[in-house]
């Protein structure tokens, strides 16, 4: 099949769906509800010709700026989890919250590839922009998400598998997107599986950092139900106030505590949930 049956055949399947209603077997549901939104509330159309957005370089040096001391902190995350994955094509990239990619780290021999899939500095790779893709609908979504080659929206990044994570704040807001692409996946589910695990894995670290940096002058009770992963990625993290009030939680304490939200938590003394010992 040439390139464009190929986009025509795509396309005429994401309208089948999105207009059957339709959840195939082997796609997953933020796929489907990102098709969803890319016909009736993006009107994007799919097998369109490519036409990626990207800022100018002021307009980018300004976005990076805003990031502060939080990039610098992600850029070293970013090559530690590159390291993990090197040699098997991937590209490390860091977008904010309008999908705007911010950095990349990218094997050299590489680079024309991904530009030309449009993974370049500057890019717009939220929804509205590129349909369904690791950075957009991980946006979207709120959550981690994995967009395997034919799950993308748009004809022409059919050939893109992309993993993205969410960062975020003390405050549970997403601050920006940790995704890992390939411009010519071949990779199966599994390993696709394996490469998510590492990217939510160094959000995670890239969202601890911040907690702690936000909460650096605050009082930080640390804890967990095993005590050996006290100190390590999945420790919750409370932070408090001189009169013991709680004024932030990481997402491993609401997990540990069993609250659905901050507002169980937040603005309540702590004794209201822990029983200390005053002897």
């Amino acid at each position: 099949m040439t390139n464009l049956s190929i986009a025509t055949s795509h396309a005429s399947r994401i309208l089948h769906v999105v207009q059957n209603g339709l959840q195939p077997a082997g796609i997953e549901p933020h796929v489907t509800r990102s098709w969803y939104r890319c016909l009736r509330e993006y009107r994007i159309e799919p097998s369109a010709p490519r036409q990626n957005a990207v800022l100018n370089s002021q307009s980018l040096k300004e976005l990076q700026q805003r990031m502060g001391e939080l990039l610098p902190v992600a850029r070293a995350e970013m090559e530690s989890l590159y390291e993990q994955i090197a040699g098997s094509g991937f590209a490390v990239i860091l977008s904010d919250t309008q999908g705007v990619v911010l950095t990349t780290i990218t094997d050299p021999a590489l680079q024309r590839e991904f530009r030309e899939a449009g993974l370049s500095l500057g890019a717009l790779w939220d929804e509205r922009h590129e349909g369904t893709n690791g950075i957009g609908t991980c946006l979207a979504e709120g959550c981690p998400v994995t967009v395997h080659r034919e799950e993308h929206f748009r004809g022409y990044n059919l050939s893109l598998s992309c993993s993205g994570a969410p960062i975020l704040d003390a405050h549970g807001s997403i601050i920006g997107v940790l995704d890992a692409s390939t411009a010519n996946s071949s990779d199966s589910r599994l390993i696709q599986r394996h490469t998510m695990a590492l990217v939510n894995m160094s959000a995670h670290l890239i969202s601890r950092w911040n907690f702690l940096n936000e909460f650096s002058q605050s009082w930080i009770l640390r804890f967990h139900s095993r005590p050996e992963f006290v100190g390590l990625l999945h420790e919750a993290l409370v932070a408090m106030d001189g009169a013991g009030n709680i004024m932030a939680v990481n997402e491993s304490a609401l997990l540990q505590l069993g609250c659905s939200t901050r507002k169980a938590l937040v603005g309540f003394a702590t004794e209201k949930f822990f029983h200390f010992d005053s002897a």
